[in-house]
């Protein structure tokens, strides 16, 4: 008996591996890979979030099939899906629901679980929270955006304002005058001009009454002054002002201080629309910029997180 015998190139033999892997994927599923995926599916139970009871019920049936790390990672994905589903409006005054029914929650997080096994759930979670640091991230970098905008515009416009001169500044009591009942009272001096090239219908200045060697002043406070016929540009003028007995300004450890000394600087201006001319950018500011700029490096770091 003869025996054919037929030899194939590589390129021959990898096209029929190829052929048999098409066939293969093509091919419908066979009996064992039907029950091996019948079982897979039995095995991963899903949320009926139908009803309160339902849902303890079957979030139990799933956790008893979990390992403990599963269990974890599930617990962390649906404590996040819950306080994510929470309105904020439906909050009370110590944060607590103002409606005890966990019906509030059907409207979102039921809804987002009904239906999900354990897998379904942490990717689902996955996906929500990092969609969420997407969302804050980009409203940081916007609110940093807006507050540097401020920063430097208060910067620019800040220069104007030392065009508006203050000198000779003084803070002294009067002298009391019996014969009439009246008593003695703080009064604020100095003299102001406007090197600014507009005219300005109000200063607002701050007062600082402070002795050398002292790191805290006796007062600092902020006052303005409205410009009866305003104050064009080249023109001076010579404030005295009353700022009452009964205020920061009255107080009686600094009144017979022979070494506190007045400084006088001002803090913004208006011009003859009434309108300020710099937009300020204080303190305040500045520490809300620092919080923001910490809060970005964190939700930067949570977004390289979520993508690894």
């Amino acid at each position: 008996m003869a025996f054919l015998i037929t030899t194939c190139s590589d390129q021959d033999a990898a096209n029929n591996s190829e052929t048999i892997r098409n066939a293969e994927k093509s091919a419908p599923p066979t009996l064992q890979q039907k029950k091996e995926e019948s079982f897979t599916t039995k095995r991963q139970p899903k949320i009926d979030s139908s009803s309160d009871k339902v849902f303890k019920t079957s979030l139990k049936k799933i956790k008893d099939g979990l390992t403990e790390e599963e269990n974890e990672q599930l617990t962390k994905a649906l404590t996040f899906l819950m306080f994510d589903s929470i309105n904020i409006g439906n909050m009370g005054i110590f944060g607590l629901a103002k409606d005890s029914d966990t019906r509030i929650f059907q409207a979102g997080f039921y809804v987002d679980v009904n239906g999900k096994t354990s897998n379904e759930i942490i990717d689902f979670a996955k996906k929500k929270e990092k969609i969420k640091a997407t969302k804050q991230l980009i409203s940081t970098k916007e609110k940093i955006a807006t507050l540097e905008a401020k920063k430097k515009k208060y910067q620019e416009r800040a220069a104007i304002l030392k065009k508006i001169e203050v000198s000779n500044a003084r803070y002294y009591w009067s002298e009391a005058e019996p014969k009439y009942s009246i008593p003695s009272y703080p009064v604020i001096r100095f003299d102001v001009k406007n090197n600014t090239g507009i005219p300005l219908s109000r200063i607002s200045y701050q007062g600082v009454v402070q002795s050398p060697g002292r790191a805290i002043p006796w007062i600092k406070e902020d006052f303005g002054n409205n410009n009866s016929g305003g104050l064009e540009h080249g023109e001076s003028k010579s404030l005295e002002l009353n700022p009452g007995r009964y205020g920061a300004w009255g107080s009686t450890e600094v009144k017979d201080r022979k070494d506190a000394e007045f400084v006088v600087t001002v803090r913004n201006a208006k011009n003859a629309q009434n309108k300020y001319l710099v937009e300020v950018f204080d303190k305040s500011d500045q520490m809300k910029l620092d919080i923001l700029y910490i809060n970005i490096k964190k939700l930067t770091k949570q977004r390289h997180r979520q993508e690894l």
